[in-house]
């Protein structure tokens, strides 16, 4: 999958709407709900916005150039490591008494 646009890596792109297209040649439209760096990688947390259900999927993005590409993430240790992370920052709790 791949998405032109270089502002994706910026600080405010959370809430960014984007069509990837995979490797079928299927358009489906996606909204970025987080992204985070990991030991060098960046990704990204994507809920596809045509689902009713409270899912997203996590993708690897690789910038070259001025192009993106998406790519699963096929080792268990990475994907387990980069979930709970997503997991974390999505839906973590928050000690406001922590001061």
């Amino acid at each position: 999958m791949s998405k032109k646009d270089k502002n994706l890596f910026d600080d405010e792109a959370e809430g960014y709407f984007m069509t990837l297209v995979d490797e079928k040649g299927k358009e489906r439209e996606f909204e970025l709900y987080a992204k985070c760096t990991l030991d060098g990688n960046d990704y990204f947390a994507l809920a596809p916005v045509d689902s009713a259900e409270a899912e997203y999927v996590i993708l690897r993005g690789n910038k070259v150039g001025d192009e993106i590409f998406f790519e699963t993430i096929d080792d268990d240790d990475e994907f387990e490591r980069v979930e709970d992370y997503m997991g974390d920052l999505l839906f973590g709790e928050v000690d406001y008494d922590e001061n």
